[in-house]
């Protein structure tokens, strides 16, 4: 009897390693694809973020232009000055 006990218990051992191992490496898997998930969710908002910038930055863009305008109308304004004050 303990002939064939012996087999057993040995073989169930390997199994309860084998199905050890298993759930280690499932939990490993999971965590990968919990990790992929968060950072397929980064690049999107990066993504979204880039967006934003880059139409933030054209707009600015215009902006500049209407500066360097308003910034040469009042100098001239201001050059002007005197000669309104006397008519």
């Amino acid at each position: 009897l303990n002939a064939t006990l012996d087999p057993l218990a040995d073989a169930q051992a390997r199994l309860w390693e084998v199905e050890e191992n298993i759930r280690m490496l499932e939990q490993s898997y999971q965590d990968a694809v919990d990790r992929r998930e968060n950072l397929v969710a980064q690049v999107e908002e990066c993504q979204t973020k880039l967006k934003r910038a880059e139409k933030l930055i054209s707009g600015l863009g215009g902006e500049g232009d209407r500066w360097s305008q308003t910034i040469t109308d009042v100098t001239k304004a201001i050059e002007n000055v005197i000669g309104d004050m006397v008519l």
